[in-house]
């Protein structure tokens, strides 16, 4: 909708005057201004209401992207230095080369890929490679102790602390069907 609005003056003040009057009401240099309000004007709709959930599309052109950058680097590098080599290679030979580029390429774009995305995800969404952090620690901190209450307070202490909370307590079912408290932290208010 914004983005429209930005587009309702450009119409009305310059295109409209132009094929009327053969001239515009303001220099066409406010025209371009305001044609730049369209994209600022979808990325705030955008950002606001996550909009078709676009943040895991950009996420993914930035992913792919910069991991298309990188593997065109690494093959143009092995193909400057096949080509640069001062014997000629035969045509068995450059399909040999090309198979053994293929298979690097096909090699490296798993860990590359699973590397870009931790910096996309450390750099753009910190919110969320944390927490992915956090739940990766709490489940081998889960695997190491044994009693239910040391588990249940290590379940609520960590989401107290990383949800910023106040406090947290964890009821549970008893066998008679009543909820009793097993474990709490912090404040509680009522």
């Amino acid at each position: 909708m914004l983005g429209l609005t930005a587009l309702v003056p450009y119409l009305v003040f310059y295109v409209l005057p132009i094929a009327i009057w053969k001239q515009g009401v303001y220099p066409s240099g406010f025209g371009i201004l305001l044609i730049t309000l369209i994209p600022l004007g979808m990325g705030y709709a955008v950002v606001t209401t996550k909009l078709m959930d676009i943040d895991v599309v950009v996420r993914r052109g930035i992913v792919y992207g910069i991991v298309t950058i990188i593997m065109t680097i690494i093959l143009s590098i092995g193909i400057l230095v096949v080509v640069s080599s001062p014997s000629s290679l035969t045509a068995a030979e450059q399909i040999g080369v090309a198979l053994l580029l293929g298979i690097a390429a096909t090699a490296l774009f798993g860990p590359v890929k699973k590397g870009i995305e931790s910096l996309v995800d450390k750099l753009f969404y910190k919110d969320r490679y944390d927490y992915r952090l956090i739940v990766q620690s709490l489940s081998l901190s889960l695997n190491s102790v044994k009693e239910f209450s040391d588990i249940s307070r290590l379940i609520v202490g960590t989401a107290v602390h990383a949800l910023n909370l106040a406090g947290g307590c964890l009821f549970i079912k008893t066998q008679t069907g009543n909820y009793a408290l097993s474990t709490a932290e912090g404040e509680l208010h009522r």
